[in-house]
């Protein structure tokens, strides 16, 4: 009779050594810093563009990228856990755990979630070593190359035999190849362009995307063996209708019933696996809904300090311009997966900025202790030394004598305000408008908005208990339809469906520091942060400057009457106010002055007068901001221009008949007048 196997040594609760090992085993250090993303479609149907993904990176397009889906890591194990299988020397460690798993995925049972996140666990290790082992390779290839090494035996060049005595002559070795040159041989692949290098070289030292897992207590079961979920990437598609189907035509009666003879015969075959499919589509989508629903009360419930508090929630929303054309075709289907890559793993770059801003916003903050009115300052550290700290204190100085205040000082309305505005958007003004609340409402006597009576319900419930309702219906597992149904019974006011595909985009003008830093801010119980601050802004001194006296009261009727009365001539053709309204715009664009270049495309400078004053030679006027006046000057400038060329006119005739007609009469002055007279009516009259 054979011996029967001896069992291996256990270790701590009764665990097998490898399996010990395997929980102790460092998958973060402090060297190799690892990000793990898990990626979970939204809907079945997405995890199309998930399959696309998986296919991308596992070219490789980044070196740096890996991924591990469920189906791959089951094939893994599949294989290792056989033991008719050899192990050979790039067995990863720790394959006796897919020995354990392999009975479970023969007989159908579902892998309990310790044993899969022990299972990720040995996949992910696998992937940390296979990334130190190229790092090493690269490093020291690296400095072989520095080196001038030529590839051999510990990098020397392998000597060629010497001929046998009697078979002719040494013939001279041939001179060693030079390899100063850039240019690639034939077979050498080009290591530099050959993956896409964009990863920050402060980020971490490899990226992992899982995927294929709906298991939400299986992030906290990562979190126990030592694996920490960085992040958790949702992908949705912008529109679902893509994936549905067009129904088919109604075929004629003789179609039906052939169809109906061929289904007949092939149903024997074919209505077993389609079930199967079925059923197993239908599960999945059970399991994904869980997953979205269970996952909020999972993370919730981690213990205090645990790194699943700071897991961040990324969502990816693929666009219907994005899709392939054709998903048969090979080409279209992996440029489509290279887009979504690229926009992943531009996410993922973005988030460890995001996370870097705010650990230097953290570091930078600085928290001081503001006494109130009556309390006693700071104690001042005592020295440690021994002989210092026996001596008894110096006689003369006096105690100090702290003022006696008012016990409590009433600032409900001032932190209730001030807790609706986060610290980053805290300025000068938002706390001079909160302190002159609180005066304020301690002068009237206004409780804050917190404590103030809450109307009756309609339905007759206690407000106090629907609001405890309301907080407890929040920490249970409820879907999105859920929860919208409660919110009409249970809360006061009903939360608003915000369509996010009529949100307008933000307009923010440059230099506008209150509206970028407080256009996020949401109105709460009547305090609307950015409205209070431009009024507060509003009352200083300095925004006078801002205010431009007003016209006149002359001038502003002469203005109303001369728009009235351009208005009136405009609009007795077909032309409407607006197309009027755009007209003017337009000429006021066309006299403003415009930036000119030169041939060398050098930008001109406008041409000033003296250095002293700089005043422009030429200044453009404007007739349309008020025509009138501009209609004045040119009427004026038209009649000197004439009276001047009049008189050029007949100092020139007078020149040429100055010789001949020295004795004739000269023209009488009223006949010089009447004719600039007829000159003036004639300028008037256009």
């Amino acid at each position: 009779m054979a011996k029967k196997r001896a069992k291996s040594g256990g270790g701590s609760a009764g665990l097998a050594k490898w399996e010990q090992a395997l929980l102790e085993a460092q998958f973060e250090e402090e060297e190799w810093k690892p990000n793990v993303s898990l990626v979970v479609g939204n809907k079945m149907e997405d995890y199309r563009h998930i399959e696309a993904l998986h296919t991308v990176v596992g070219i490789p397009q980044r070196k740096l990228f890996s991924t591990v889906s469920k189906a791959d890591l089951f094939e893994q194990v599949k294989e290792l856990g056989n033991p008719k299988n050899k192990k050979g020397k790039d067995t990863p460690q720790f394959y006796e755990i897919c020995e354990s798993v392999k009975p479970m995925l023969d007989e159908g049972t579902e892998v309990p979630i310790l044993v899969l996140a022990k299972l990720l666990k040995f996949r992910l290790l696998d992937i940390k070593a296979n990334d130190l082992k190229r790092r090493d390779a690269e490093k020291k290839a690296a400095e072989d190359k520095a080196k001038g090494k030529t590839p051999g035996k510990d990098g020397k060049r392998p000597r060629s035999k010497s001929p046998a005595k009697g078979k002719g002559k040494k013939t001279p070795e041939p001179p060693a190849v030079k390899k100063d040159t850039k240019l690639k041989r034939r077979g050498e692949e080009d290591e530099e362009n050959k993956y896409i290098d964009d990863e920050p070289d402060d980020g971490p030292q490899h990226y992992m995307l899982v995927h294929g897992f709906h298991q939400p207590q299986l992030v906290m079961a990562l979190a126990d063996v030592g694996v920490n979920v960085d992040c958790l990437l949702k992908i949705k598609s912008e529109d679902y209708s893509i994936f549905q189907t067009p129904e088919p035509e109604e075929p004629s009666p003789r179609e039906e019933q052939k169809k109906d003879e061929q289904v007949e015969l092939a149903a024997g075959v074919q209505e077993a696996p389609q079930d199967v499919e079925k059923q197993q589509r239908q599960k999945a989508e059970e399991d994904l809904k869980k997953f979205w629903k269970f996952l909020d009360p999972v993370l919730r419930r981690a213990p205090a300090g645990s790194r699943l508090h700071d897991m961040a929630r990324l969502e990816y929303v693929i666009l219907n311009t994005l899709h392939p054309s054709d998903w048969e075709d090979v080409e279209k289907k992996l440029a489509f997966g290279t887009a979504v890559f690229e926009e992943v793993a531009c996410k993922i770059y973005d988030m460890y900025d995001w996370k870097r801003q705010f650990q230097h916003y953290l570091s930078n903050m600085k928290l001081l202790h503001v006494p109130m009115h009556g309390e006693a300052p700071p104690v001042p550290a005592q020295p440690t030394d021994s002989k210092l700290s026996a001596q008894a204190p110096t006689p003369g100085i006096p105690e100090l004598e702290v003022p006696a205040g008012p016990p409590d000082v009433d600032m409900r309305y001032y932190s209730e305000l001030m807790s609706a505005v986060p610290q980053e958007s805290v300025s000068i003004p938002l706390i001079m408008h909160c302190m002159l609340e609180q005066v304020s409402a301690a002068e009237e006597e206004r409780d804050p908005p917190s404590e103030r009576p809450v109307p009756p319900r309609q339905d007759g419930v206690d407000p106090r208990l629907a609001s405890h309702m309301s907080g407890a219906a929040l920490k249970l597992a409820l879907s999105e339809d859920e929860q919208r149904a409660l919110d009409g019974d249970i809360d006061l006011t009903a939360k608003p469906l915000v369509d996010k595909n009529q949100q307008r985009p933000l307009l923010l003008q440059h230099g506008d520091d209150v509206a970028l830093r407080t256009h996020h801010l949401k109105q709460v119980d009547g305090f609307h942060p950015q409205a209070e601050e431009l009024r507060m802004v509003n009352l200083l001194p300095v925004a006078r400057l801002c205010e431009l006296p007003p016209p006149s009261t002359r001038v502003s009727k002469e203005r109303a009457a001369r728009l009235q009365e351009l208005l009136h001539f405009c609009a007795t053709g077909n032309l409407s106010l607006s197309e009027i309204d755009r007209a003017f715009k337009q000429f006021v664009f066309e006299s403003m002055v415009g930036t000119t270049t030169d041939r060398s495309g050098h930008v001109l400078e406008p041409a000033t007068a003296a250095e002293d004053d700089m005043v422009p030679e030429v200044e453009l006027e404007v007739p349309w901001d008020d025509p009138y006046p501009f209609y004045q000057e040119l009427k004026r400038s038209g009649l000197l221009k004439a009276k001047k060329k009049i008189q050029e006119e007949e100092k020139s005739k007078t020149a040429e008949i100055e010789p001949a007609a020295q004795d004739a009469p000269q023209p009488s002055p009223p006949a010089y007048e009447a004719r600039v007279q007829q000159e003036e009516g004639g300028v008037q009259s256009e």
